[in-house]
């Protein structure tokens, strides 16, 4: 069962050029993940600080794979202060 996630996440805006300077990257690996199906991350045009999130993944096992591998990434310090607004749909259980 595919599990989706949508939502937004929103940067403080002193924050933001260095969340900006980072997303392609992160994008760009998160897309190459196995069992990635569709990632993507868009900047609100109307609030430059909300960026809108929709992630797609084959199973559980590979959406909590792309959640344990960028815990430890540069990007995971990058947003340490951003507020995450999630809905998680076809995920088996509950994150760890």
């Amino acid at each position: 069962m595919k599990v989706i996630l949508t939502g937004y996440i929103k940067v403080p805006l002193v924050e933001l050029e260095n969340v900006k300077k980072h997303l392609d990257s992160h994008i760009e690996t998160t897309r190459d993940e196995p069992g990635c199906i569709e990632f993507n991350v868009e900047q609100r045009e109307e609030n430059a600080c909300i960026f809108d999130v929709y992630e797609e993944f084959e199973d559980s096992n590979s959406f909590i794979a792309h959640q344990d591998r960028t815990k430890n990434t540069l990007w995971a310090e990058v947003t340490k202060n951003v507020e995450r607004v999630y809905r998680i749909d076809g995920l088996k259980s509950p994150l760890p």
